[in-house]
């Protein structure tokens, strides 16, 4: 799982400022409030993985785009062996 967090500046935006999150293999979600959001997406596949999110007020929208890359993590079991 990977947290992200968008803020709004100056804090004296107008609101209610609505966040569009788009994340690869994801469903699209909107948040509808204040001055930032945060969201988390958790992936079962790795690879690159692009987030979009979008923040539209009544006087504009502002769009900023970030890419990750999910490795597979592997693990390695060592066993104890005793020669006599």
């Amino acid at each position: 799982s990977y947290s992200f967090v968008a803020a709004v500046s100056p804090i004296t935006a107008t609101q209610p400022i609505s966040y569009l999150w788009q994340a690869t293999e994801q469903a699209p979600v909107t948040h509808t409030g204040g001055i930032d959001s945060n969201l988390v997406f958790t992936w079962s596949i790795s690879g690159p993985k692009t987030i979009t999110v979008t923040a539209q007020n009544i006087a504009a929208e502002v769009t900023d785009t970030h890419t990750i890359q999910i490795n597979e993590v592997e693990f390695e079991v060592f066993l104890p062996v005793t020669l006599k």
